[in-house]
């Protein structure tokens, strides 16, 4: 069978063994767990809590402040202790309610009562999906009821793509929620294609997880009302990235300024799936996601189910500690993840894992030698390298110019660069002074 894939990327080592075995674990939250009003970068909220107020498990504590932000809830019941500033892992002080876990997981008012999706419409489901604070659980971050909106510029959605890649290194917990809740999976796709009137899809996975492919092929024979494809990706990274699936999946290409819709596609993560399918079908919201916790210096890796809110320190000591002192510690994968500076940082709804790693933060930067190996393997056919000097130089007319906007900073070309050029870290800079 013929893997499908996109041009470019590069096959860095997947470090997946370690975890891809092993049953997800639940994690206790900790007694002091600390609620970021900031949980997926430009969409945030509002606290509706004040200090002594008793809350609920599931109860709202930060409202949207706009239109399009999800909502925040306690993902345990207790007391709010504090609301102040804490660090969120880009390293922003931003709002954030501090709750005390009184032990008892006293439940809030479910948000929705109906079951049955199968009779509700598009309107009503993006409420209740809304309501659950849900977003893109890959690590994007996307407000999910957006997605499930149709687009407003009358294009239609009629292709839908469930991205099982998950091609960072280390990364397993798409993987283990494949294996351990792949009915809650088919649920939430259930739902999407009912969402949008449609009756096909496409399951897009690598080829590095034939437990979860021959899973997910047998429950999709099971399927009579609709068809689901599963489609078997080559190992390569960035295949997770929504315009490289879509382009081995559907040969498409998302032309520059565009996004999935615009071209009638929607493309939603594992656990994405199966936070819709639990909100319609008992009502509750956003509170707790799969991490993978992992890296050469941790004493036990594994993936697991924590509540948001719990801290990086609490999560590392439940599981063992560490082997050695870690030279830094990733949130998400180490390709485009975020090094932190402190362990008293909370778990937020885009947190996909947890990498701990004796390697140096950086390599010393030499000059380019203009080999050409990041052009040849950008994704999104840029030229990294003058991206990289425009930059360094601040020459930002020059810099925009490159077409910078489609960087979609994979870390490819970092990876690759025999001069230790850290391109995606100055292309990130210089993308954040030109906003």
């Amino acid at each position: 069978m013929k893997l499908l894939t996109f041009k470019g990327g590069v096959r860095p080592p997947e470090n997946k063994l370690e975890t891809c075995n092993i049953p997800i674990k639940n994690i206790a939250p900790s007694k002091i767990m600390t609620f970021l009003m900031s949980q997926t970068g430009e969409f945030s909220c509002v606290p509706c809590v004040s200090i002594g107020s008793d809350v609920l498990m599931g109860q709202l504590i930060g409202e949207p402040a706009d239109d399009i932000s999800v909502p925040i809830h306690s993902s345990v019941s207790g007391k709010v202790i504090a609301v102040e500033e804490r660090m969120h892992p880009n390293g922003e002080m931003v709002k954030a309610v501090i709750i005390e876990d009184n032990g008892f997981d006293t439940p809030a008012q479910a948000i929705s009562a109906n079951k049955d999706y199968r009779g509700l419409s598009n309107d009503e489901i993006v409420d209740v999906v809304r309501k659950a604070g849900i977003v893109g659980m890959g690590g994007e971050g996307f407000p999910t009821h957006l997605k499930l909106s149709q687009p407003q510029n009358g294009k239609k959605i009629d292709k839908i793509i469930v991205n099982a890649a998950e091609t960072e290194p280390y990364l397993t917990c798409d993987h283990r929620t494949i294996l351990e809740k792949p009915y809650e999976l088919i649920g939430g796709l259930k739902v999407i294609l009912h969402n949008f009137g449609l009756t096909k899809a496409y399951i897009a996975i690598e080829e590095n997880k034939p437990d979860a492919i021959n899973l997910l092929t047998q429950l999709a024979k099971r399927e009579k009302d609709i068809k689901i494809n599963v489609v078997t990706l080559k190992s390569k990274y960035p295949q997770g990235g929504e315009a490289q699936m879509i382009s081995a999946v559907l040969k498409h290409k998302i032309q520059p300024g565009k996004l999935p819709a615009d071209m009638g596609i929607a493309v939603f993560n594992v656990g994405t799936c199966c936070e819709i399918y639990r909100s319609l079908m008992f009502g509750t919201s956003l509170l707790s996601r799969v991490v993978t916790v992992a890296g050469d210096c941790v004493k036990n890796p594994v993936n697991v189910r924590v509540r948001i809110g719990t801290s990086f320190e609490h999560i590392f000591e439940s599981i063992g500690g560490f082997s050695k002192e870690p030279e830094r510690v990733i949130m998400g994968g180490p390709m485009t993840g975020i090094t932190v500076s402190t362990l008293d940082i909370p778990v937020t709804k885009t947190t996909t894992g947890l990498i701990a790693l004796n390697k140096p933060k950086f390599a010393e930067e030499l000059p380019c030698i203009s080999c050409g190996k990041c052009v040849i393997a950008c994704p999104t056919k840029l030229v990294p390298a003058e991206l990289n000097t425009q930059a360094r130089n601040e020459n930002y007319g020059n810099f925009e110019a490159l077409h910078a906007s489609d960087c979609i900073e994979c870390g490819t070309c970092s990876y690759l660069c025999p001069s230790n050029q850290h391109q995606t870290k100055h292309v990130r800079l210089a993308k954040l002074a030109v906003e």
